[in-house]
């Protein structure tokens, strides 16, 4: 009966992301259409009207209406165009806008910028800035995804783009993993604004080991950052974001198997005319933003700028009292984030110029977000755990407000202090321009409230690449070498301290709930990973453009990466025996009970209350020294210390043709190999498993894809086909597959053999009517485990082990997205009202690479370690003046209320077989103003 129900579950989920997607294409096909009808009708009205400021002290060219950049930002906006040119302006810095038809570039046109390309790169430009001032049209978006200007819809990749002026008005990037909620395919689960779990078409990685890289790689104007724990960075005061789907080997290097994501932060100007910017939010749970930018000209070849972004916010978590069942009013899940940005530019000569900037964040987080639940699906509410000793009976709370535990532990809090710089050098030689970028990271992170567990990471980057002219007929290339130096430190302790000392079991049971002490965890424990690791990784590479013929492209690119991973380890753990009691330190009177007085008089901690540092040195056996051969004869040795070493040598390349059919349309096919480098498991408990290698993970992706605008740039529509073949892919493994530990639940990393991915993506933006903008997109995926080794070993139980056909994690078979802005045809003098929503859906997600079994979720935890498919939705109402410079925003995000997990972990004695629960967050509400200045 239970398999009949699974079963018309899963046609019902089924039938839903059907109708979901046929919702969706029905959606597409009215949105070509309404825009088709629009355009038909427009051809028909009358022009638009010159705008009221238009000639006001200005001269206006003759091509048209004149618009001004006010706030310098390089492009001509709609509030721009409305708002004319600046009084007094010279002819030559008008931009003209009316009659479009006589300033087109040759569509056959190759984009340019530092070297690459074919055509003109001015008259490029000119379009772009024609097409954006035109309040019908949507425009170019320029980008440097492949480390030259570019329009988006001339870049051979899936590439999703957020512009700085939308990061600010919608309130994104609180943590860079919102971007993520904006690309098809893609997901980034962050708690707090700490590390997020970056996937993008089911490639990434959940496991949180410092020193194991994303293989979404993440840069702060091209500046890679290897740790991934400090990639959580606010967004603020930026040009964009790009988003490139699929490997990036060749331009953006190792680790970007997955895609890249690249931070361009606002650069100051070398004019008079300055701007910047204020925004002030606040809301639910006494959540506070400040944030704003400026810049100033000191000399006429010498600007600076300056960024600031501080969010305050209470816990929104109650904690639970496991032992009276009452909530103890402490909260938890608070946090600070402060960052600050100051950039320099200066033109040293005609061809020399220097770009810098220095950044500093301060993080704080108070308590933890995780709470434990029943691991079975209808038990919510019911006793999770009842000691047979002490009697102590746990029972979690239901309310996904509130924190609960196994035993009631102490609050700790996380300060996490981020600094670094980048250097941007870019000198001309007649044609030819050469490029130095180095940058510098430094990321510490320390627990307050418990054992400190002190971690951090350094980091030195430089790349120099030379690019060749840009009116090259034939051949464009840009060739380069990249260096890079990392070293991470950690040191963690967790141990189990004493409960009820000086009582014996019978006496604990006696008091009221057990005093919430465990028999089962009640003997003390005690370990600390302590390690060192340093990576060192130097790279040549190459990018070539051949112009077949006007319409038609090839770009091949190739590079050669030789890595070496070092790593210092120790690993020290002990136990204490119980001698038959709970008590350990010394005899005591508890509640007017007095103890036997069988304490250990060799107690594991001789101070309970700084446990990490008065370790009973005789309890702590000798360490194995590790080599290959000890590792045989000691596997489960699990106090060891030794050294290890690893070096690679990788080739990553990408061939893709690429046909301009059209002006507004191109298609191209992309055939790339991409690399992410491997390491050790630095997590490691026993032997065997620090002396397994993690082996280098390879995918080579066959992709297909359109970029097509529609009725005078009043549509784009882009489609992406893809394929992924995927060898040694990293995987986290839960559940250790070792047969004399079957039930160890610590995370390792191992390569499954053979693995797929595959899909389809749709986006599309268009302006069905002047005042209204559509943005949406689709997300297909399929991903399998095709060929699983030897990872399951004898004594795995069958719920442990990942088999043949498991799906990858994060990857839901069905997401969409899809935005509305309007701006309300009101006729008032001042101000302007615009109305937006979004809606986003995913399908069903797992959280683990084993545990899957979606036809019987009452299987042991199949409840709680995935998440069922759900709906986002926000909603924004905002009045702004006409002159764009003030706004009011009143927002309400997550409206529908959805309760939805973030991530989840495996039940283990530490939660007393519950599982950890993170919950996203609830609906919240709030008002943002935003004050724009020049």
């Amino acid at each position: 009966m239970k398999r009949t129900k699974s079963k018309k579950r899963n046609m019902r989920a089924k039938r839903s992301d059907r109708s979901l997607l046929t919702a969706w294409v029905a959606a597409y096909l009215s949105l070509t259409s309404a825009t088709a009808l629009a355009e038909k009708a427009g051809e028909s009205s009358t022009a638009a009207p010159v705008p009221q400021n238009a000639t006001q002290g200005a001269a206006t060219p003759e091509d048209g209406f004149a618009a001004y950049d006010w706030d310098g930002d390089g492009n001509i906006s709609k509030s721009e165009w409305k708002r004319g040119p600046k009084p007094g302006t010279p002819a030559n810095e008008i931009t003209a806008v009316g009659d479009l038809d006589k300033k087109q570039p040759d569509p056959n046109a190759v984009p340019t910028g530092e070297g690459e390309g074919k055509a003109n790169y001015e008259a490029q430009e000119r379009a772009a800035e024609l097409s954006e001032s035109n309040p019908n049209q949507l425009g170019e978006v320029e980008v440097t995804s492949q480390k030259r200007k570019q329009s988006e819809q001339k870049v051979p990749t899936a590439l999703t783009v957020l512009n700085g002026q939308r990061i600010i008005d919608q309130g994104i990037g609180r943590s860079a993993g919102d971007v993520l909620n904006f690309v098809p395919n893609g997901s980034a689960g962050t708690q707090f604004h700490g590390r997020p779990r970056w996937f993008i078409r089911g490639v990434g990685t959940g496991n949180q080991q410092l020193d194991l890289a994303n293989p979404i790689g993440f840069y702060q104007d091209q500046v890679y950052m290897g740790n991934s724990t400090a990639t959580g960075i606010p967004l603020f005061d930026l040009e964009r974001t790009e988003v490139m789907s699929g490997p990036q080997g060749t331009l953006w290097g190792k680790n970007t198997t997955g895609g890249a994501i690249d931070v361009v932060s606002r650069k100051p100007k070398l004019t008079e005319d300055q701007e910047g910017y204020a925004k002030l939010s606040y809301g639910t749970y006494n959540d506070a933003i400040a944030e704003g930018a400026y810049g100033a000209r000191l000399y006429d070849n010498v600007a600076v700028r300056g960024a600031f972004h501080y969010e305050n916010q209470d816990g929104r978590f109650n904690t639970w009292n496991p032992v009276n069942n009452s909530e103890t009013g402490q909260m938890q899940g608070g946090f600070h984030d402060a960052m600050f940005r100051v950039s320099g530019l200066a033109k040293i000569t005609d061809d020399l110029e220097v770009l810098a900037n220095v950044h500093y964040r301060d993080y704080y987080t108070q308590g933890g977000v995780t709470t434990t639940g029943t691991s079975m699906p209808g038990t919510a509410g019911t006793v999770l755990y009842k000691d047979p000793l002490t009697g102590y009976t746990n029972t979690p709370s239901t309310n996904s407000e509130i924190i609960s535990a196994g035993k009631l532990l102490p609050l700790t809090n996380n300060q996490i202090n981020q600094t670094g710089a980048m250097l941007n050098l870019t000198q001309k030689f007649d044609d030819y321009t050469l490029t130095g970028i180095t940058g510098y990271e430094n990321w510490k992170s320390q627990l307050y409230g418990s054992a400190p567990n002190p971690q951090s990471s350094e980091q030195v980057t430089q790349e120099i690449r030379l690019a060749s002219p840009g009116n090259k007929d034939f051949w464009n290339w840009q060739n380069g070498v990249f260096y890079s130096y990392e070293n991470i430190s950690s040191n963690t302790y967790t141990g189990t301290t004493p409960c009820g000392v000086g009582l014996t079991t019978t006496q604990i049971a006696a008091q009221p709930n057990g005093l919430g002490c465990l028999s089962s965890l009640g003997q003390q424990s005690y370990s600390n990973q302590n390690f060192s690791h340093n990576d060192q990784s130097a790279a040549i590479f190459t990018s070539n453009t051949f112009n077949i013929t006007d319409d038609i492209l090839a770009t091949a690119g190739f590079r050669y990466t030789y890595e070496n991973k070092n790593v210092n380890m120790s690993r020290q753990q002990a136990v204490a025996p119980a001698n038959g009691t709970l008590n350990y330190n010394d005899a005591a009177t508890l509640n007017g009970v007095v103890g036997n007085g069988a304490v250990s008089s060799n107690p594991l901690f001789y101070n309970p209350n700084v446990w990490w540092q008065s370790v009973n040195p005789s309890y702590l056996p000798t360490q194995v020294v590790y080599s290959p051969a000890a590792a045989a004869a000691n596997p489960t040795a699990s106090n060891f210390v030794g050294q290890n070493s690893v070096s690679w040598n990788m080739i990553t390349y990408d061939v893709t043709p690429q046909w301009n059919i059209t002006k507004d349309a191109m298609v191209y096919f992309k055939y790339a190999k991409g690399m992410k480098s491997g390491g050790f498991n630095t997590s490691a408990a026993q032997l065997s498993v620090f002396n397994t290698l993690i082996k280098p993970e390879t995918l080579y992706d066959y992709e297909v894809g359109a970029k097509t605008a529609w009725f005078d740039g009043r549509l784009k529509a882009n489609t992406t086909l893809f394929y992924y073949s995927y060898l040694n892919d990293q995987v986290n493994v839960t559940a250790v597959p070792i047969s004399t530990f079957p039930n160890n639940q610590s995370g390792y990393i191992y390569n499954v053999n053979k693995a797929h991915s595959e899909g389809a993506e749709f986006q599309v933006e268009a302006l069905p009517i002047q005042d209204l903008h559509l943005i949406g997109n689709i997300g297909l995926l399929d991903t399998r485990f095709d060929d699983v080794g030897n990872i399951n070993q004898n004594g795995v139980p069958l719920t442990s082990q990942i088999l043949q056909g498991n799906q990858m994690v994060r990857s839901p078979h069905f997401n969409s997205f899809l935005q509305a802005d309007y701006r309300l045809p009101l006729d008032i003098d001042y101000v302007h009202f615009i109305a937006s929503g979004d809606w986003r859906y995913q399908s069903q997600q797992y959280y683990y690479v084993n545990y899957q079994f979606p036809s019987n979720p009452t299987t042991p935890y199949g409840a709680t370690i995935q998440q069922p498919g759900y709906s986002m939705v926000n909603f924004r109402f905002t009045v702004a003046s006409n002159d764009e410079k003030y706004s009011l925003t009143a927002y309400m995000l997550n409206a529908l209320d959805a309760q939805y997990l973030n991530h989840s972990s495996l039940p283990a004695a530490s939660t007393l077989n519950g599982a950890g629960l993170i919950y996203g967050q609830p609906r919240t509400v709030g008002l943002q103003l935003n004050v724009r200045y020049w």
